[in-house]
């Protein structure tokens, strides 16, 4: 349920998220910044899709707090290593969530 006297009901709503971050200079805190918007979508009834497998990351990216149950809140895009597998992941995540909405 929404806080009370919260104008934003979002109940029944469906939302994807993406966050971009450096994954080997800031393993410990990588995308963090899903896990606080998750946090007050949740609150407000949302149900998300396009969480991303995060095994196979690095042991510092497995302590951040945009991994829940084994999985990312979202498509993390590192924005400086790896550019050459970024489109291809942001492609297949798109793919993803589409499906997840239909």
């Amino acid at each position: 349920q929404p806080p009370p006297g919260d104008p934003l009901d979002l109940m029944g709503k469906k939302c994807a998220m993406f966050g971009t971050g450096d994954r080997v200079g800031y393993g410990d805190y990588y995308i963090e910044g899903l896990a606080r918007i998750w946090r007050m979508l949740d609150l407000r009834g949302a149900t998300l899709v396009g969480k991303v497998d995060a095994s196979g990351f690095e042991e510092a990216v497995q302590r951040s707090r945009a991994i829940v149950n084994g999985k990312f809140l979202g498509l993390p895009v590192d924005d400086n290593d790896e550019p050459e597998e970024r489109e291809a992941a942001i492609e297949a995540w798109v793919a993803q969530v589409v499906s997840e909405l239909e």
